[in-house]
Formats: C-alpha cells, structure tokens, sequence
C-alpha cells in the first residue's frame, strides 16, 4: 500500500435527488471503516469549478465521488496534469443517483453504496501518479442523445491513460518480446533491446500488460493491486441480504446500468478491455467469496474498437481448475452484445440456486507482493480446496507448460536458459559438475526454450501440474564439466565439448584447444603472436 496516499469523499445531494439521511448514513459508514477521512457533502457538482475547489481545499491526492452519470471527471479537470487541482486519473465516480433510483428501498440502496464507495476508497489506497508519458489527449465521441451543453463539452479533449514500460523490470525483447506478441495494436516499439508504447497507435486495452511475466508494464490506473483491493472489498463488505456475490467484469463503456431485476448482489468492476483480464483475476475473484463471474463486452460497439479479445483463451483454464476443485465451472460466464440486462438476471437467478463454494467462508490466500502470482494463488486455492491433488490442467490457453530434455542429445549450452523469459529454467555449475534445473511454477508455456535449442532436444508441453507447483525445482540434466588441461580449471560442459570436437573432427578441423579454457586459449594465441613478432 501507499502510505503516503490520503483519500478523501465527496458525495453530491444531486439536487435533492440523494436524501440527506442516506448521505449521512454513508458517510457514517465510511469513516467508521477508516477513521479520519474527509468525507464532504456537497451539491450541484456537475458545475464548473464546484469539484476541484473541494479538492483543492482538502488538500487530498485522490477522490472518491459519489454523483450522478452527469458528472464528466475529464471535463472538470481537463486542462492538463500541471494545471489540475488533482490528478483526474485518481479520481474515482461511483454513480449514486442510479443505485438510489434502482433501489427503492433505501436500506437496500444504502447498503451497496457503502460497499461501492468503500470498495473505491480501498481501491485508492493504492493509486500511483500516472507519468506524463502514458496521457494521450483524446476526443470521445458521445453515444446516445446528449443535451446541448454535452454536445459543446464534447469538443474538449479528454485524457485517456496507457500503460508504460518500467525499463527496470524488463528483461529485454531479444530474451522476451511477449508484449510485443500480445498488442493488437503492434503498439510495442524497439529502441535498442528496449521495448516502448507508441502513444499515437496504443488504445490501451492492457493486453501488454497480462502478457509481461514480470510486471514490467502497467497501468498506473488498473494495477493488479488495485483490482484486487477493490474485489476484496466488494465481496468482504456487508451482510447476507447483499448475497450471494456475483461480479460483473466489462470494459468501460459496455457496462449495462443498474438494475433492480439483476439482484442485489451483482456488483461491476471496470477495466480498460476485457484484454486486460488475467487468470490471476478470474482466480482471485473466487478466492475472495465471488459466487459467480460475469465477463460482459459488446464488441461490436467497443469504445476501443478491439475486435477479438486475447482474455478468452483463459476462460477454458479458469473453468477447469474451478471443476478440479470441486466448484460447478458454470459460475463462470461471458456474454458479448446486447441484452446484457436479461443475461445477468437469468446469471445472478442461477447461481443463487447453487449452493456456497467452500471458498465463500475460508480466508483468502497470501500472494506474494511480486514474482509470478499466479502460480502462488493455484497452490494456494488447492491446498484449501484440494490438498495433495495431482490432477493436471490441459486446456487451450492454460499460462503454463511442463518441459523434458532428451539427455542423450543435451550439450548443456544454455541457450535455452538466456532465451526463457520467466527464468523457469536454470543451469548451475559448481566443482566439476553442471546442474539443469526447471520449475514448473515459473513456466508460462512460451516455447522459446524450445526455438532457441540448437540441438532439438527439447520438449515443451502446454500443462499446469498442481503438485509441481510446490516444492524443489525438477533436475532434468546432471552431467561433468570439461576440465581445462592446463590449469585445471572446469571451464564449459564436457557434452557440449565432446559434440563439438565429433562434428570439427567430421570436418577436418583441428581439435587440439578444445581441451583448454578461454583465459589459458588466450594466452596460447599471446604467445603465438609474440612468437611471430620476433620472427
């Protein structure tokens, strides 16, 4: 978490749409979850100037709003990151008119405002500053009718958040290169080694941002700690009247508006593109006490234009692990286009007719704070769920695979290692023998070990194996180093030197330094030079 973060709510009467016992009720609420945050009462801020006063006054570095569908964020702060009385990206809206509105009854209404407005506050908890570099200026072009005043507000850019590339965490594109893989965009650019996002071509759906094994993209608005904060706190918060808990996943602009039908349990979180739906969150969602998932898109009319979504490939691999641990994989459902509304409510009906999964009721499980999550939470759901399995998952789209080498064919050269991305695989070498090791919880199943072996004797299978994500990481070669003649010094791998002196000695090639290391080989070629000097 940002220690350093303050947080702070604002919630709009509407005109006197919103009752002041309700507002009270919330903010109540809020401060007593988290004593001391500033929690104002205002009215009429979709005026100009109204909103950012109040920030300004507070002195906050994120908000918390709770308004109508009215309020524009982009259009009160829109003058640019160093004009702005606060970052508008940490801004948050929850849209409070439509929960009053859908909600008649008021204890029904309060309750999931509490929950929506402190799921956001969690959610703030971990808000960075977004770097100028991923602002794009943007214009939105309206949908629906839109009054007068919209319409000239419509000609105002607007800033649109992209991930970037932290170049410290990145291994580089000639070892990697899966983000580059991943883009629909082709919005990944090469300077150098280096991989860098095209502003003009990215539409920031985050696919690069699932696909990079060590973090090293992100959006600064849609962390995986952010996410997470906030599913914790959807689904932790609040009594039984609110369940059971179904999460709804859409992209912003395609999410349907609340409903009284769908059942007050059914909460939404937003992202960018569905493109930017992990495994790790289809997972965690469970983890948390979600009953159901909903992933909701209409890509016919997608804000982003994106036409296919790269997430798909894990539905398969999250419905499969759900059925090994014993949980109906049909709580897990996509829905693409219109009719939105009717699918939820016939989703939300089915799964209260199922009973509560194990998990609704258990602690959810720690997650290292970097390295590969994902491997982490399976481990941990099946240690809960499905202690000593040895079941294997082998769908389309599982994010790992499970390497063999033929021994007899192995020299041992280690390209293999220099091109894995995720350091799934590792040579070590200590006295006069050499160590090829493979973790399997580490693997994504890329397959660039298997292109960059020059001899071909590697396999590589797409397969999680629950019991190998634990544990010591597999031996697959075990084999002798070469010691050099002169000094004694174990300097390569003895196969790798045998196969090379069996194919120069097929070609009539000396082979009379291969027994020597680089440093005494050097000295040789020394000697020769100053032999021949003197000559």
């Amino acid at each position: 978490m940002v220690e350093s973060q303050r947080t702070g709510v604002v919630l709009c009467r509407c005109r006197g749409k919103a009752s002041d016992a309700m507002l009270d009720s919330v903010s109540a609420f809020l401060q007593e979850k988290r004593p001391g945050i500033p929690v104002t009462v205002a009215d009429n801020l979709c005026e100009q100037r109204i909103l950012p006063d109040i920030v300004q006054r507070y002195g906050v570095r994120s908000v918390v709003v709770g308004a109508c569908s009215d309020l524009d964020v982009g259009l009160h702060f829109w003058e640019g990151p160093d004009q702005a009385a606060v970052d508008h990206c940490s801004v948050r809206v929850v849209d409070m008119l439509a929960e009053t509105e859908c909600w008649p009854s008021l204890e029904s209404a309060e309750e999931r405002l509490k929950i929506m407005l402190w799921a956001q506050v969690r959610r703030q908890d971990w808000a960075v500053a977004v770097p100028e570099s991923s602002l794009k200026a943007r214009f939105i072009k309206p949908r629906g009718s839109i009054s007068r005043r919209r319409l000239l507000d419509a000609v105002l850019p607007r800033y649109q958040v992209i991930p970037y590339v932290w170049s410290g965490g990145c291994v580089g594109l000639d070892r990697c290169g899966l983000c580059r893989e991943a883009c629909p965009d082709r919005a990944i650019q090469a300077q150098g080694n280096a991989p860098f996002i095209d502003l003009a071509t990215c539409r920031g759906c985050g696919a690069c941002v699932v696909a990079c094994p060590h973090g090293a993209i992100s959006n600064p608005c849609f962390t995986q700690d952010q996410l997470g904060s906030e599913l914790e706190a959807l689904l932790s918060t609040g009594g039984d009247s609110l369940r059971p808990r179904v999460i709804v996943i859409g992209c912003q602009g395609c999410m349907p508006s609340p409903r009284r039908d769908v059942g007050p349990g059914v909460f939404s979180l937003e992202v960018p593109c569905l493109a930017m739906i992990s495994p790790w969150l289809l997972l965690r969602s469970f983890d948390l006490g979600a009953q159901g998932l909903a992933l909701v898109s209409d890509q016919a009319n997608c804000p982003l234009g994106i036409e296919s979504c790269p997430s798909e490939q894990y539905i398969p691999f999250a419905r499969e692990l759900l059925k090994v641990w014993d949980i109906e994989p049909d709580r897990i459902q996509c829905h693409d286009g219109a009719g939105a509304d009717e699918f939820l409510g016939g989703f939300a009906e089915r799964v209260a007719s199922l009973p509560p999964t194990p998990l609704q009721m258990s602690e959810p499980c720690a997650v290292p704070a970097k390295g590969r999550r994902l491997s982490s939470l399976v481990a941990g759901m099946t240690g809960k769920l499905a202690p000593g399995s040895t079941g294997t998952v082998c769908v389309p789209g599982v994010p790992f695979g499970d390497v063999t080498v033929e021994s007899n064919a192995c020299t041992a050269c280690g390209l293999c290692e220099l091109h894995c991305p995720s350091g799934a695989l590792r040579f070590t070498s200590t006295g006069g023998s050499v160590r090829f090791h493979f973790e399997h919880r580490l693997c994504l199943g890329c397959g660039r070990c298997v292109e960059a072996c020059p001899e071909k004797c590697i396999e590589m299978e797409k397969v999680l194996k629950l019991d190998a994500l634990e544990g010591a990481p597999r031996l697959l070669l075990g084999g002798e180093m070469a010691v050099c003649r002169q000094c004694g010094t174990p300097f390569a791998p003895k196969a790798m030197i045998d196969r090379l002196r069996d194919r120069l000695e097929a070609a009539g090639i000396s082979t009379s330094q291969l027994d020597i290391c680089p440093e005494c080989r050097a000295g040789v070629v020394r000697r020769q030079r100053r032999q021949s000097v003197g000559a």
